[in-house]
């Protein structure tokens, strides 16, 4: 996909509640993490100490290009899987010990998942695929569907209490779809996005959106892309605007946010911006770890971000048995918090974490 129509949910939660705004209240009891890696899954449920591997279910030689954690009293996750060489893919769901086929799926290539929470822990799934925006409100087990503004389009969005707003990012512009009803809404009026510029939703707000800049320079609108203007928190030269590429993004209120960055694409690995996390909040910004692979933070408990990095770094003269080691992380929002190393995680090709809260 096209780095300038790339989005990324964004998830600001006001203040260190245990529940979104506008929520039901909730008890939880701990965190799912799974971690899917090539043609491998795995899970958590003791938050990141010990892992085991759940792909009974899975057809074997695949390759996982998305997964989706849930929240309940049991684990429960959406994969989107790649099969073969031809493009196609398929959606399954895993409940009560193993992988189902979600039969009525998008079969093409799936390039984004996107959860929208809803109150009590609840959440709807849209997948984008091919030139179409599909949704499921089961888990996976129906499906329904609209075409997108264009082919290559992203998605960014969430649940505002009463309806889901989705924006697509298009090569022409962005756009907004209300509980995919009714035609797709222009809501760009005043912003300059460019070519690399990359639009991003609150999860629980969603009519309060982040757009980035080619230049780095971050706007806001709090009105569902009505008006824009310069965010408060537009910052200063540093390592943030330095970052040639923003593979992802998230943010924990309240406002001003703590806004974490996956910064990457220096052709020079030895640069600074080579695939680190940073973190920021005003225009102060600071590299958290490097050698990041992915992360993400439970919407419904925002305490915590969770994390995977490696230890690995540009050497010319590294020996060619030396292999990276990778583990897990996690960081409070709080901007004086260090990291924690959780322990090591399974080996695999790639790394796509994904974080749900367990209910009791």
């Amino acid at each position: 996909m096209k780095g300038a129509l790339l989005l990324v949910l964004v998830m600001v939660v006001a203040g260190a509640t245990p529940m979104m705004a506008g929520s039901a209240e909730r008890e939880v009891i701990g965190h799912y993490l799974w971690l899917a890696g090539g043609s491998s899954v795995y899970l958590s449920d003791d938050e990141g100490r010990t892992w085991r591997g759940v792909s009974t279910g899975l057809p074997e030689r695949t390759d996982i290009s998305a997964i989706v954690a849930m929240p309940g009293s049991q684990p429960t996750a959406v994969a989107a899987v790649s099969l073969g060489t031809g493009g196609d893919s398929a959606v399954f769901r895993f409940a009560e010990g193993a992988w189902q086929p979600c039969e009525a799926a998008p079969t093409e290539w799936i390039r984004q998942l996107l959860r929208a929470w809803h109150p009590g822990g609840a959440a709807s799934l849209y997948a984008v695929a091919g030139g179409d925006l599909w949704r499921t409100a089961d888990g996976g087990k129906t499906w329904r569907s609209r075409p997108l503004p264009d082919e290559e389009a992203g998605i960014a969005g969430g649940f505002d209490g009463k309806r889901e707003l989705i924006y697509a990012r298009a090569e022409k512009g962005l756009y907004l779809s209300i509980d995919m009803i009714g035609p797709w809404m222009r809501r760009d009026s005043g912003l300059p996005l460019e070519k690399e510029g990359m639009v991003t939703a609150v999860a629980d707000n969603p009519v309060h959106v982040y757009a980035v800049t080619d230049e780095r320079e971050v706007y806001e609108t709090r009105s569902g892309g009505l008006r824009w203007r310069l965010a408060a928190w537009r910052p200063s030269r540093s390592e943030f605007t330095d970052v040639p590429t923003i593979c992802g993004m998230v943010a924990v209120g309240p406002l001003p946010a703590t806004v974490f960055v996956h910064g990457g694409g220096y052709i020079n690995p030895m640069a600074t911006g080579w695939d680190c996390l940073l973190r920021g909040r005003g225009s102060t910004w600071e590299v958290v770890s490097r050698g990041l692979k992915s992360f993400d933070l439970c919407p419904v408990h925002p305490a915590t971000l969770w994390y995977v990095c490696s230890n690995e770094t540009w050497d010319p003269d590294r020996s060619p048995e030396w292999k990276p080691e990778y583990r897990l992380f996690r960081v409070s929002p709080a901007a004086t918090g260090g990291p924690v190393e959780v322990g090591p995680v399974p080996a695999a090709e790639s790394y796509s974490l994904s974080v749900a809260c367990r209910l009791p």
